[in-house]
């Protein structure tokens, strides 16, 4: 690892050199915006990395972070593993890793990699580093565990990590834990950690009711959300928006307009705006029940206050046009999906393509695949080939 740190930092002293003898004008600061900037302009993954350490070294945490996260999420869009792992290790070389903030951000960026005994190696690491631990850095191992999916292993370390370094959990490590025991499709057995905060006096608040509440209506109990609904508000807990949303979005798959629509009268007496996903819930459920005119006004809405639509909008409006023959309306918003960059599944595309194909707008339809086909993963190429040819769009045709 530290050949190719030192192989790399040479190459940057060399391209500085370079650039000093070549060029009459002054040579820019490295400062992490510079950094960003060079970043989101570079393709080639190597040279983000160069990138990367050319500023690691500056001791801004903050700005080390930010610029690390963007690293490691490219990185990770590549499947480059080693070199994620390469660039974190390093990190740990740096004197900032005494401090607590800094270690933190390697185990959130090994949990967002799903390479969690990395997480947990470095968390034990922080003794060595004399890195003071508390809490934070105890929930942020939590955190890295259940953006890994390890949705077992937070509830182990949460078991075992308190006891083991005198640490209190807080609301924050609570709510984590909650998180993942309904990620895995338990709710009722997440409920009974409430208990649990009551007795030890941790607060729960509005976000912990309203995970609970959607995970049941998720895993279709109705009642028991509704019965966590009447506990946060007895509680003192106001509805948030993302609380309506899940009971919106319940009602919205069950196709019961009545109860959206009630729905959506409550948020707006609690003064709580409508956002994306709440007009998306709305207009799936007019299209579930044949309302064609009324999911359009719906859409005309959310792009009349600014209110975007979704990739998740995008799909179902389309869905349903295309289910009802109505494929030049149906180009039209696909083709400000295209605009708004919120291009909905490749399997709405295709429904869009059949019905302009079997209806004589060929030209339009192979417009569409000109337009869009780019705008899909490059794996889907074959994908591509066989719809074209099946529809008779092909080159050739």
């Amino acid at each position: 690892m530290s050949a190719i740190h030192l192989r790399r930092q040479a190459l940057i002293h060399v391209r500085c050199l370079c650039s000093s003898a070549t060029s009459s004008e002054k040579p820019k600061a490295l400062t992490f915006n510079y950094a960003r900037s060079r970043i989101s302009r570079t393709q080639d993954l190597d040279e983000v990395i160069d990138i990367f350490n050319s500023v690691r070294e500056l001791p801004n945490v903050a700005g080390s972070r930010f610029v690390q996260d963007i690293v490691v999420h490219r990185l990770i869009s590549a499947e480059r593993f080693s070199d994620i792992e390469t660039l974190l290790e390093n990190q740990k070389m740096h004197p900032n890793i005494k401090l607590e903030s800094f270690t933190t951000s390697l185990i959130i960026c090994y949990g967002k990699a799903k390479m969690v005994d990395r997480a947990i190696k470095t968390y034990q690491q922080m003794d060595d580093h004399g890195t003071p631990r508390t809490v934070t850095s105890f929930n942020a191992l939590l955190t890295a565990c259940r953006e890994a999916g390890e949705f077992n292993k937070v509830t182990e370390l949460f078991a075992e990590i308190p006891a083991k370094f005198g640490l209190t959990p807080t609301q924050v490590s609570y709510g984590i834990l909650i998180k993942s025991i309904c990620e895995m499709g338990s709710p009722d057995k997440a409920y009974e950690i409430l208990k649990d905060m009551k007795e030890k006096d941790v607060k729960i608040n509005t976000v912990i009711y309203t995970t609970l509440i959607d995970a049941f209506y998720k895993n279709q109990k109705p009642e028991e959300a509704r019965k966590v609904w009447e506990e946060m508000v007895k509680m003192g807990c106001s509805p948030d928006r993302p609380a309506y949303n899940s009971r919106l979005l319940y009602v919205a798959n069950h196709g019961n307009l009545e109860e959206a629509l009630k729905i959506i009268e409550e948020m707006e007496a609690s003064e709580l705006k409508p956002d994306a996903p709440t007009y998306t819930f709305l207009l799936s459920c007019y299209c579930k029940n044949g309302k064609g005119e009324e999911a359009k006004k719906v859409y005309e809405t959310m792009v009349a206050k600014a209110c975007y639509p979704t990739v998740q909008t995008y799909r179902i409006y389309v869905n349903h046009l295309c289910e009802n023959a109505k494929y030049d309306l149906g180009l039209e918003i696909f083709m400000e999906s295209v605009k708004r960059n919120r291009v909905p599944p490749f399997k709405t595309a295709t429904l869009l393509l059949e019905g302009l194909a079997k209806n004589g707008k060929v030209d339009e339809a192979k417009e569409l695949i000109k337009t869009v086909k780019n705008r899909y993963a490059p794996n889907m190429s074959t994908s591509w080939v066989k719809l074209e040819a099946e529809l008779g769009l092909s080159k050739s045709d």
